[in-house]
């Protein structure tokens, strides 16, 4: 058991090694496609889950440049972390706000412990202590979203966790 942890700790350093001298490769995107093929891959970790999840896509007619990897990773990461603490329901919503791509996924779970609110999206900083999570996903994301000339916010509202991505798409 340590040597599979440590195994995936040194997998995880190597992948945030790699991350952060990455650089966006955008492409022009449809709606429409991406909105297929998101539901198609959250649909397999909302299936394991049990839980419900609540999509809204963007309007099929819109155009995005944006690097869709980075989307498809920061998205996946994400709506993971909210199936693991929700309680039912995981929402992902998606909208155009000036030349960002805004996403922002919500559970109806207990809401993100105030350390973690309070020393942001660090590395290593766990919401609970299990095993299997180092604390790489929310810096992970960060990174991904500071890369594509964004941002991320997480939050609690009256029904448990929030994050919110802004990614530059022009």
């Amino acid at each position: 058991t340590y040597t599979g942890r440590i195994e995936r700790y040194v997998e995880t350093m190597s992948k945030v090694q790699n991350l952060e001298q990455l650089q966006p490769e955008k492409i022009t995107v449809s709606a429409a496609d991406l909105n297929v093929d998101m539901k198609k891959v959250l649909g397999f970790a909302v299936a394991e889950s049990g839980k419900q999840l609540d999509y809204h896509g963007l309007p099929d007619t819109i155009k995005l440049t944006m690097d869709k990897e980075m989307l498809f990773q920061i998205t996946e990461n994400l709506t993971a972390n909210a199936l693991r603490f929700a309680k039912q329901v995981v929402s992902v919503i998606f909208s155009v706000e000036d030349d960002y791509l805004k996403l922002v996924i919500a559970d109806d779970g207990c809401g993100f412990p105030m350390e973690l609110l309070e020393n942001g999206n660090r590395p290593f900083h766990k919401g609970t202590e299990e095993a299997d999570h180092f604390g790489m996903g929310l810096y992970i994301c960060d990174l991904l979203c500071c890369k594509h000339g964004g941002s991320l916010k997480i939050a609690n509202n009256a029904t448990g966790a929030i994050a919110c991505v802004f990614l530059k798409i022009s």
